[in-house]
């Protein structure tokens, strides 16, 4: 059996359990730059706000509802999820992140009611031990899975679990369209329309054959999930080493070069420490930078550029180096930059790493350079130690006027509580 623990509201939970007086208070959490809405409590969901509108659309609603407005703050949100997937991990027999704030878990065989006695344990235990409150859905494969966590946050009854089986199982897909399953987007929702499929229901009573001949294998493999029948692993359908990436979009618009050098070292910087907290080496670097098409009025520019570089590595200091000289490939002058991101590609395990005769052997020195920065910047902050090309005191870095204290990942912003 499988198991999909999902957070609930994840980053409006993640502020309010360290601000237990929003437990009961609209809660909303804005984009990078503060730019749209990402997340909202069931509170601002009642109130009509939409996921993605723009802050500025919905802006006096909020502030006439009373809605607690936070900037996003991934590195709470992150370790925050890290905690939760530690807890999640003691009560399977094996565990694969999805995304920031879901999981699929491998729960094993056994009577339905003990494993969901077994989840309903696991949901607690999160709660306890981190604050946030998750829903969990259990059936026999991953899309039926999905399925069941949908059902398990929609209806109060279930008390954040269900268990979808083959008792079930043809009301619960009844009740779901086909739009709503795991991996079908809306045009392919559409062209499931056209054929008369409407419901997941619907999805699985197709010929699973001619699913595939329409559409392809993924399809056919949709439809006997459906019907109760595994077609992917724990880990399938998901890349071998997750994509690693930094981007950002810039408080002000950013015309010099040296800004633009700062801010990719940074995200170069951040994307490194990614690579090394997965034990990771990256073969190549791409930078991109863009301008604002939201300003049509003003001259646009979309450029990036991939390099490769010397040796598979995870040293900040050499990939730093190479996106800088990316980033003069691709800039030009007269233009306003509004953003710019660093994608990590061809990775592979540290301990896949070949050398030869010519290549140089900096991996010792450089891992123990990087080991001492990342210890430093876990105990003191990110920041703390890095390369001189991130610069002391950027102008570019994006807005966050609502932006919550680091409380688990900094010392001075853990919270204080006084006692009378």
């Amino acid at each position: 059996m499988f198991a999909l623990a999902d957070g609930n509201n994840f980053f409006a939970s993640c502020e309010r359990v360290f601000r237990p007086d929003l437990e009961s208070c609209p809660v909303l959490v804005l984009s990078n730059n503060d730019g749209c809405v990402i997340a909202r409590s069931a509170e601002v969901k009642a109130l009509g706000v939409q996921m993605g509108v723009p802050w500025f659309q919905v802006k006096d609603l909020c502030k006439k509802k009373g809605v607690a407005v936070f900037s996003s703050n991934f590195r709470l949100y992150g370790d925050m999820s890290g905690r939760m997937m530690n807890v999640l991990a003691q009560y399977a027999r094996d565990l694969a992140p999805y995304s920031i704030d879901e999981a699929f878990l491998d729960i094993g065989d056994g009577d339905l009611a003990t494993l969901e006695s077994h989840m309903r344990d696991a949901r607690a235990q999160v709660k306890k031990q981190t604050g946030l409150p998750v829903s969990i859905g259990i059936a026999p494969t991953k899309v039926l899975a999905k399925a069941a966590n949908r059902w398990a946050k929609k209806s109060t009854a279930t008390g954040g679990v269900f268990a979808l089986y083959d008792g079930n199982r043809e009301q619960v897909l009844h009740d779901m369209m086909a739009g709503d399953l795991w991996g079908i987007g809306s045009q392919l929702a559409h062209s499931l329309h056209d054929m008369g499929i409407q419901t997941a229901l619907d999805l699985a009573n197709a010929d699973p054959t001619q699913m595939r001949r329409r559409f392809n294998v993924y399809m056919q493999r949709m439809v006997l999930e459906l019907r109760g029948e595994p077609c992917f692993g724990l880990e399938e359908g998901l890349a071998k080493y997750p994509t690693i990436q930094a981007t950002r979009s810039f408080g002000k618009p950013v015309t010099d070069l040296h800004e633009l050098e700062e801010a990719v070292a940074t995200y170069t910087s951040r994307a490194a420490v990614k690579l090394r907290e997965r034990n990771l080496l990256a073969q190549t670097i791409l930078v991109y930078i863009k301008t604002n098409k939201h300003r049509p009025e003003l001259p646009q520019h979309v450029a990036s550029q991939t390099v490769a570089l010397p040796h598979a590595t995870s040293d900040t200091t050499l990939m730093v180096t190479h996106a800088r000289q990316a980033l003069r490939q691709v800039y030009q002058k007269g233009f306003a930059y509004k953003k710019a991101g660093v994608w990590l590609g061809e990775l592979m395990e540290a301990g896949e790493l070949q050398h030869n005769l010519f290549s140089p052997d900096d991996t010792s020195e450089s891992q123990k350079l990087m080991a001492v920065m990342d210890k430093l910047n876990h105990r003191y902050g990110q920041g703390t130690l890095q390369a001189a090309m991130c610069g002391l005191q950027p102008k570019w870095t994006m807005r966050s006027a609502n932006r919550s204290p680091d409380y688990t990942t900094a010392w001075g912003d853990v919270v204080t509580a006084w006692a009378r």
